[in-house]
């Protein structure tokens, strides 16, 4: 298999098990199929099936456990507000690959008086996290800029 094969089959590994993970498949404590067991499944080394665990460990949802395997945390989605006073910047650009904005969606930017206001949500194990998680995209994507007056605030989201 190429780099890029490889790297595609890991992006698509990783995907299915977020996708379960988030659609109630696997629940809080579960333990995810192993190295070995994910390996066999989608034909890739043991090693490309561990960078699936550790992407999903850096997004928040699983815990890894030194010879027990990959389990999931408890999850919930929440409404990220960013509120940054006399932000000039236009839009939000790309960075879909950065490995928290994996659990950023819904992302909508608009101006309000001189703030310029972010709103998503964002799957994380607690408010803490998605806030953390929200401001990091946020700031990655808009680059730069003064963000000491930046407010963030996380609740639980409920879809309408």
């Amino acid at each position: 298999m190429t780099p890029a094969g490889a790297a595609a089959t890991i992006a698509a590994i990783t995907a299915d098990l977020r996708r379960k993970i988030l659609a109630g498949e696997y629940q809080a404590g579960d333990r995810l199929p192993t190295r070995a067991e994910l390996a066999a499944m989608h034909h890739v080394s043991p090693e490309s099936a561990g960078i699936a665990h550790r992407r999903l460990r850096d997004e928040g949802l699983v815990a890894l456990r030194q010879g027990s395997g990959a389990f999931v945390l408890a999850v919930g989605a929440y409404q990220v507000t960013v509120r940054a006073p006399g932000a000039r910047v236009t839009q939000v650009r790309g960075g879909r690959r950065a490995r928290a904005d994996a659990a950023v969606s819904r992302l909508a930017v608009t101006q309000e008086g001189g703030d310029r206001v972010w709103r998503m949500v964002v799957v994380a194990v607690d408010a803490g996290a998605a806030a953390a998680i929200g401001l990091a995209a946020v700031r990655r994507g808009a680059g730069g800029g003064d963000w000491r007056g930046a407010s963030v605030e996380a609740a639980p989201f409920h879809s309408v």
